[in-house]
């Protein structure tokens, strides 16, 4: 009965072994497409861009309309990516809806992608399960809901699949993918500049051929992103502006914004690269083949580069560990006879594994990351109205977390915000003082200009804790939670004719 049993069970796992694959793949996507939904389920909420992304598509105004811009911005540079949103919306989404469509949707456009561009794609499942288990932060840059990550997804593809843009005869399958992708990529943000870092990086790498085509495809799809704002001109020259005035306008590196400000390695990256290559040694396999892959050489290059803009090392440096880790990890754990069969159950065993530590890293709630999102204090038109801008007013402050939040749950309203996303796209008068008030920890002084142009519909809003901000000429509100409201004074009555004003002391 024992024996017939066993063969029993033999026969079913040797049936079943042709399921591998299939069982592989689903498990790593259920675990890509849990992880951002569990997050959620828990609170979170991105705090920047992806909230002024779902605004847009809700408002069904364009940025003139929203924000108070320097007269060199009129163009809407994520034009894309609202385009999409609004055809959501159109369909019934809410602002939760989108805001959930744009963190798991572009979180699986960037990480799931790989899933379908690698034969093994566990080896991928287990390198971002270990960057993960060392840097559990690092998950936040992939939950922000912002069309940054499409670009991602183009560097990713570059990085995994280089090799085949060195062959005689072009990938063509690869080669309208990577087109289509930046294409994509570049309708839904202008960045066009950024496009040909990990093609040059390549060719620093000795792999000309890949380069010099990658370089050429993603090019020509920034061109067709452009054409389909239809202000290709404009797009090009906004966008170059905005680079500009956001980086070149001569403050302080803390007055930028977080993403064009400088920033060392991390310790965790540096163990991860450290650790790799000692477990290659340990191997006995030769270092060179891990510290000549392209992708290697854009790691480094980004990190350098981190230290004038964080951006570069955040928007492709991690891609670029990643699929170097990808690269070490197949290498490393391939080589191991049980783990060389695709249809083999200790396959399953390590996409199990790696989906576990994965899901488990990424959907930790450390330090309240995502349970924090539970109790942020907004303003609603709804039920603040008294003490947010009127129609055709002015929402004055120095926050863009205020304009975020403000923006996104009132998206209709019918005032515009002197600072919105980036200072660097404010008129040259409002810049100048919302820089002197920074510049002055916060300085009541500095708020003058603001005061003196304010209009009985306009407002200031402050964030000041407990006490009323120390800003004169304005009569002060706490709306909600150290959210400060500040407005001109009511203008006193005028006598009516024929009577006389007593002074209270008679």
């Amino acid at each position: 009965m024992t024996g017939a049993l066993s063969r029993l069970q033999a026969a079913f796992v040797e049936r079943a072994r042709p399921l591998v694959p299939f069982a592989v793949l689903l498990l790593m996507l259920s675990a890509m497409v849990l992880a951002p939904l569990m997050a959620i389920g828990k609170g979170y909420r991105p705090m920047d861009d992806a909230l002024r992304h779902c605004g847009k598509a809700l408002s069904g105004r364009p940025w003139t309309e929203i924000l108070v811009l320097g007269p060199a911005y009129t163009l809407d540079h994520h034009q894309g990516w609202h385009v999409l949103l609004e055809a959501l919306h159109g369909v019934g989404f809410t602002a939760p809806g989108l805001l959930t469509f744009s963190v798991v949707g572009l979180f699986l456009v960037a990480l799931a992608l790989p899933l379908l561009l690698l034969p093994r794609a566990e080896y991928w499942l287990a390198a971002l399960a270990v960057l993960l288990f060392v840097w559990p932060d690092a998950s936040a840059r992939f939950l922000l809901g912002r069309p940054y990550l499409i670009q991602t997804a183009v560097t990713l593809l570059i990085c995994l699949r280089w090799e085949d843009f060195e062959r005689p005869r072009l990938p063509w399958g690869l080669a309208w993918t990577l087109l289509l992708l930046t294409a994509w990529s570049a309708w839904c943000r202008s960045t066009w500049y950024l496009y040909p870092l990990p093609p040059l990086f390549l060719w620093l790498a000795g792999r000309r051929r890949s380069g010099w085509l990658t370089l050429g495809i993603c090019m020509a799809g920034v061109l067709i992103g452009a054409c389909l704002t239809g202000h290709p001109w404009g797009y090009f020259r906004e966008s170059t502006q905005h680079l500009l005035d956001a980086t070149q306008r001569g403050v302080p590196s803390w007055l930028l914004v977080t993403e064009f400000q400088p920033r060392a390695p991390g310790l965790q990256g540096i163990m991860l690269v450290g650790g790799l290559l000692l477990w290659r040694g340990v191997k006995g396999l030769p270092l060179r083949a891990a510290v000549v892959d392209p992708s290697f050489f854009l790691l480094l290059g980004s990190a350098l580069l981190g230290f004038h803009s964080v951006r570069f090392a955040l928007d492709f440096g991690m891609p670029a560990l990643l699929a170097w880790m990808t690269r070490q990890i197949e290498v490393l754990a391939g080589s191991a006879p049980a783990l060389r069969d695709e249809r083999g159950w200790p396959r399953l065993g390590l996409a199990l594994g790696a989906a576990l530590v994965f899901g488990a890293s990424a959907t930790a709630d450390l330090g309240a990351r995502y349970s924090s999102g539970i109790d942020v204090k907004t303003l609603r038109a709804e039920t603040d109205g008294e003490w947010l801008p009127g129609a055709g007013g002015i929402l004055y402050s120095t926050s863009m977390r205020i304009f975020f939040d403000t923006f996104y749950e009132n998206p209709k309203a019918p005032w515009r915000y002197v600072l919105g996303f980036e200072p660097g796209m404010m008129t040259a008068a409002n810049r100048e003082v919302y820089e002197g008030i920074a510049q002055s920890d916060n300085d009541a002084r500095f708020y003058r200009p603001w005061v003196r142009a304010m209009r009985p519909e306009d407002r200031l809003i402050l964030e000041a804790g407990k006490e009323s901000p120390s800003v004169p000429g304005l009569e002060w509100h706490n709306v909600r939670g150290g959210l400060w409201s500040g407005r001109l004074p009511a203008a006193p009555p005028t006598p009516a004719e024929g009577s006389a004003e007593v002074d209270p002391g008679d």
